[in-house]
């Protein structure tokens, strides 16, 4: 088999990507599949960071997590690499940064500003008609304890849904009055 990715090292993106995007599910590529399990890899300490933007305040936990041997997609900015969290039996996207300029400020800066975004976001839809349903990703930080360094890496839900991925704006979709009113409703 393929080791797995091994605690006791830092999370290096490789620069020799696979020649695909995204992991071929349930594939006849038997080394393929076990690329990409979390259940066989071993148990990391690590500790879970959620903000809580109602409390405008860190939540921690500590928990074990399995860490997946390769990423399995990847784009100009994150690799993402399947995780599972043990404790609640959670599985989820940890994405490793290629930017080596991102300080540990930023990771926290980015997940604080998302999670402030999605508050805003539920305010603005309980006064707006069921048509405006945006969301926004559960995200947060794990440490990992048992990594050099203990990284804080930004992970996020697996979406599983199909979504469609459009930035949010005050400008209005169309001319309709009907557009004009609600992108100006909460503004």
């Amino acid at each position: 088999g393929v080791p797995c990715n091994d605690p006791t090292q830092p999370l290096k993106p490789t620069h020799r990507f696979p020649t695909f995007t995204m992991a071929q599910p349930g594939g006849n590529d038997v080394e393929s599949e076990e690329l990409y399990d979390v259940d066989s890899c071993p148990l990391e300490n690590a500790q879970n960071l959620t903000f809580m933007a109602e409390k405008n305040e860190w939540e921690t936990t500590e928990t074990q997590i399995r860490v997946a041997r390769r990423m399995f997609a990847y784009g100009p900015k994150n690799g993402c690499i399947r995780m599972k969290d043990v404790n609640t039996d959670e599985e989820k996207v940890l994405k490793k940064s290629f930017d080596r300029e991102e300080t540990v400020e930023d990771i926290y800066d980015s997940i604080k500003m998302q999670k402030l975004a999605a508050l805003c976001c539920q305010l603005f839809c309980a006064r707006s008609t069921e048509r405006c349903q945006p969301r926004f990703l559960d995200v947060c930080i794990y440490v990992l304890k048992q990594r050099p360094s203990m990284p804080k890496i930004r992970v996020e839900g697996i979406v599983s849904d199909p979504y469609e991925k459009r930035p949010v704006a005050l400008i209005p979709a169309t001319a309709s009055q009907e557009d004009v009113i609600e992108s100006h409703r909460f503004a």
